[in-house]
């Protein structure tokens, strides 16, 4: 027998080694494990049904079809932006020496019970295509010219798809795709990252966390560890309490160098207003008091990978122009 066989067979089920604990781990290794670039260099590849590039899915937007429930008719659906449940409370015991609860729960009918029922999945399930996460790719599927080969390109991403079965051919053909797809998924984008920052401020003036922390100057961001990015928001708010600070507006996407260190020596500033839009700057602000006190802050620690990733995507998604990026 091919032990090769055997080993690809038994990928996914053989015991896997235990990860070392924190303490045992190099410096390298444990600032690699919190790497945003490299973790998004880890994911799963995947290919664009409508450009057959082969990427790590991190650069690649999912889409599944769900049926609306006015009209049942399916839907196309970008993946990701699902809000994480918390997990249910436990129902409340009745006290001891209570038996009243014990004869309701006797007195109670029970629903006839088979064993071919089966329970709904924990999961969405069905076929899963993917496209490069780039809002002009997706805008050209809809308001694209007509000469341009990416031209009704949601037509043929679930065909293409090795998930995709006889069965649901008829599902696809009549699917709908929003004619402001590309707009709809900035749109969750943005709503996703204000959420996100929304939650680490109030974190910080209730459980005194040190996930963003305010910078008074931009080399007062290299005095600070757990550097993840920077975030510019621009001029303070109207009634801001502390003194308003003068910082040069940097581009959508720029970089900062710091000098004599041996890790993390590049720190990535992102420019929110330009990212963000005002719309959602102004809600940012009006959400969060600490937002609201200054110009400039430090978003770091590990919890914070999530929002670093989206940062980065929205980075790639929205059109780019070479004009807005630069370095310090």
């Amino acid at each position: 027998m091919n032990p090769t066989f055997h080993e690809a067979r038994q990928k996914f089920t053989k015991r896997k080694n235990r990860e070392l604990p924190v303490w045992q781990k190099t410096k390298f290794q444990r600032l690699l494990a919190r790497n945003q670039y490299a973790l998004a260099l880890a994911t799963p590849p995947r290919e664009c049904k409508a450009t057959d590039a082969v990427l790590p899915n991190f650069f690649l937007q999912g889409f599944r079809l769900v049926t609306h429930p006015g009209t049942n008719l399916p839907w196309y659906v970008p993946l990701g932006f699902e809000k994480k449940q918390p997990p249910p409370a436990p129902e409340e015991s009745p006290q001891f020496g209570d038996a009243s609860h014990i004869e309701e729960a006797l007195s109670e009918p029970k629903p006839p019970v088979s064993s071919n029922e089966k329970l709904p999945p924990a999961t969405p399930t069905g076929a899963t295509s993917w496209t490069i996460s780039r809002q002009e790719l997706l805008r050209d599927f809809t308001k694209g010219p007509k000469s341009s080969e990416y031209r009704d390109g949601h037509k043929k991403i679930l065909r293409r798809s090795a998930q995709t079965s006889n069965s649901i051919i008829s599902a696809v053909n009549k699917a709908v795709w929003r004619e402001d797809m590309d707009s709809f998924v900035l749109e969750l984008n943005r709503r996703r990252i204000v959420d996100n920052l929304v939650r680490y401020a109030d974190l910080i003036e209730t459980e005194d966390r040190k996930y963003l922390i305010k910078c008074e100057s931009w080399d007062d961001a290299k005095q600070h560890g757990h550097r993840g990015c920077l975030l510019f928001l621009g001029e303070e708010a109207p009634g801001s309490e502390s003194p308003p600070l003068t910082l040069t507006e940097p581009s959508r996407l720029s970089t900062m160098t710091i000098e004599n260190v041996r890790f993390n020596g590049k720190l990535v500033v992102h420019n929110l207003r330009a990212l963000l839009g005002e719309k959602h700057m102004d809600r940012l602000r009006q959400e969060s008091s600490l937002l609201r006190s200054g110009p400039l802050f430090l978003l770091g620690r590990r919890r914070t990978l999530e929002t670093q990733h989206l940062l980065w995507r929205l980075q790639g998604y929205v059109m780019f122009e070479p004009e807005n990026s630069s370095s310090m």
